[in-house]
């Protein structure tokens, strides 16, 4: 929710829009929400296919169809995108990969 609050999801003008949660279609979907909300919430969690299937009761081939159907992205590649937004977000604040200031 802070980082919500802290960085623009739509950025003004004609800047291109990172944030994974704008370039993610809405959905309430009682399957689809819970998972998105985990991923982002820790990143760098396991979230694997078969992991994310296995939290939502679902099989992997179903969670595909529905990240596709719903998301508009594959679970990999939406945790991808998750991911490199968690690991730009200090880095446009001025940490250094290295943990160096």
């Amino acid at each position: 929710m802070a980082r919500d609050l802290v960085v623009f999801l739509q950025r003004p003008g004609g800047q291109s829009q990172f944030s994974a949660a704008s370039r993610t279609p809405p959905t309430g979907h009682p399957v689809a929400r819970p998972l998105l909300d985990a991923v982002a919430a820790d990143p760098a969690a396991d979230h694997s296919a078969s992991a994310l299937a296995r939290r939502a009761g679902v099989s992997a081939r179903h969670l595909a169809r529905l990240f596709r159907e719903r998301i508009g992205a594959t679970p990999a590649a939406y945790v991808e995108r998750v991911r490199v937004e968690a690991a730009r977000m200090p880095l446009e604040g001025g940490a250094s990969v290295t943990g160096r200031v």
